[in-house]
């Protein structure tokens, strides 16, 4: 499989965990956790199949990094374990896909 099919499957699995979250959200009536899963998510669709690799890096470094700074806030703990559980597996796979692409473009 190429860089890029790895890549567009981990979004399809991080928007099927994002999604759930999102319920979770909404179910409980939490709708300043709603609204930041939403400001996560809204690119990953674009992202798929998307061959500007600086974009897929935008998004683990800084629109992960904004919503990680979020969930890590006190009063959080749910949304952090739960952040913890769904995200970071596939943030992890996808950083080391990432950065091994984003290196071999840079000289």
């Amino acid at each position: 499989m190429s860089a890029l099919s790895d890549i567009d499957t981990l979004y399809g699995q991080f928007l099927t965990a994002g999604f759930m979250s999102l319920r979770e959200a909404l179910d409980v009536g939490d709708l300043e956790w709603a609204r930041a899963e939403t400001e996560l998510l809204h690119n990953v669709p674009s992202l798929i199949g998307d061959r500007k690799w600086g974009r897929h890096d935008y998004f683990m470094n800084e629109e992960r990094s904004v919503y990680i700074a979020w969930a890590s806030a006190p009063g959080r703990e749910n949304v952090k374990a739960r952040m913890r559980t769904f995200y970071y597996p596939f943030w992890r796979e996808l950083e080391v896909l990432v950065k091994n692409r984003t290196e071999r473009l840079d000289p």
